[in-house]
């Protein structure tokens, strides 16, 4: 009984299906009908007909600019970079792991796997088996954005 149902219930709807192609087909050659009754009055009028579809649709779009051949000089790259992103940009979200680096890091160098450390007694918590990689990309993150200075190969402080 449950499969009957089923079944009848897929034949309804591709009944349906099947109709509402039906219908934008018709629509569809009704409004070429259309189209071509206006390219012939257009033609009377010394217009000329449209063009199909495809190259009306092209026509209406603007061509891409071409780029310039070869790479762009690196001072132009960096400028735009630096005016997107600003120069410091905005400060962590509490509780991330920039945020409790920073509340971690103090005036003496440390290492990643140091600060990984100190950033677990401090109650961050996560299952990630490469805190000391996450830390070493954070602390580059901050580097840059000036709230963090490199004091030597892997040895971070506060700025």
């Amino acid at each position: 009984m449950m499969a009957r149902m089923k079944a009848d219930n897929r034949a309804q709807r591709r009944a349906l299906f099947q109709s509402m192609i039906g219908d934008l087909i018709s629509e569809r050659d009704e409004l070429s009908a259309r189209i071509a009754e206006i390219d012939a009055e257009l033609a009377e009028y010394g217009a000329g007909a449209t063009p199909p579809a495809a190259t009306r649709q092209a026509a209406a779009t603007p061509p891409k600019a071409k780029p310039a051949k070869g790479r762009p000089p690196a001072k132009a790259a960096k400028a735009g970079k630096a005016a997107k992103k600003g120069a410091g940009g905005r400060p962590p979200q509490p509780g991330s792991l920039k945020a409790v680096i920073l509340d971690v890091l103090g005036k003496s160098p440390m290492s990643p796997a140091e600060i990984a450390g100190a950033v677990q007694r401090a109650g961050y918590a996560t299952s990630s088996k490469h805190l000391s990689q996450r830390i070493g990309v954070a602390c580059a993150e901050l580097i840059k954005a000036k709230t963090v200075t490199r004091r030597g190969r892997g040895q971070y402080t506060r700025a």
